[in-house]
């Protein structure tokens, strides 16, 4: 008796759960769909990551003692993370910068050592470039990273040769609004804003006054247009082309 009263027991329950479970989808799909603020933080947060357009802000240059501190400090403020290609010759002269950058999610990776046009140097000068930075890089995040900007998205078959021997990773940019000239602070946002896409890569200089002051702006303009912001490695993880430029400066 108690296997035959058992079954049709277990059978209701089931049936009791799905019903609740039909119910609590609904109310999620049709309310939760339409205003997606109605859902609770932690959902909220992973259905914008998954609907949302993936772009990727990386920084050039420094780092800078006051103004990439500066910078991470709208970074934290807006939530967000980026990547940090870094000049060697400068993170040595502040590593407790690189230190901040990791231990607040960004990415850090290199820029060469002393900033210079890896086309016109010697072979073991490459190497040196790109091996002494990335043991700096090393040495003050913890972390080991192949990948790396050439100083004015320069690039030959000789570099393309010894990244490919080395295991380096280039990465270039898809969207560049030349803050590195004396351009105002609007230039900038609008250069960005106007040229923004999904799976994107944007380049900005760390060291320039009215790149920071531009900064707020865009950002919130591309969240606006449901962006959501990733670092190198990230947009990697998709298969995104990351060796993509529009042209050198």
């Amino acid at each position: 008796m108690k296997g035959h009263f058992f079954l049709p027991r277990y059978q209701l329950l089931t049936s009791v759960l799905f019903l609740l479970l039909a119910v609590c989808f609904q109310t999620v799909s049709e309310e939760s769909l339409l205003n997606p603020s109605s859902l609770p933080a932690e959902i909220r947060t992973s259905f914008e990551t998954i609907t949302s357009k993936k772009i990727a802000l990386t920084f050039d240059d420094g780092p800078y003692p006051e103004l990439s501190e500066k910078l991470l400090k709208i970074l934290a403020e807006e939530k967000i993370k980026a990547t940090f290609f870094i000049v060697g010759e400068m993170g040595s002269r502040s590593p407790h910068l690189l230190q901040l950058f990791n231990s607040q999610g960004h990415e850090v990776a290199g820029h060469t050592y002393t900033h210079p046009n890896l086309t016109k140097v010697s072979l073991t000068r490459i190497k040196e470039e790109l091996e002494k930075t990335r043991v700096l890089i090393r040495e003050f995040t913890g972390k080991d990273t192949y990948l790396f900007r050439p100083p004015g998205g320069n690039y030959n078959e000789n570099l393309k040769n010894i990244c490919s021997a080395l295991g380096y990773q280039p990465i270039f940019w898809t969207i560049f609004p030349q803050d590195h000239l004396d351009i105002s602070v609007e230039e900038i946002y609008q250069r960005v804003v106007k040229n923004v896409h999904p799976d994107g890569i944007v380049i900005l200089h760390s060291g320039r006054e009215n790149t920071l002051n531009a900064l707020p702006k865009i950002i919130q303009a591309l969240k606006k247009e449901n962006y959501h912001f990733v670092t190198i490695s990230e947009l990697n993880t998709k298969g995104v082309n990351l060796a993509r430029k529009n042209f050198s400066y």
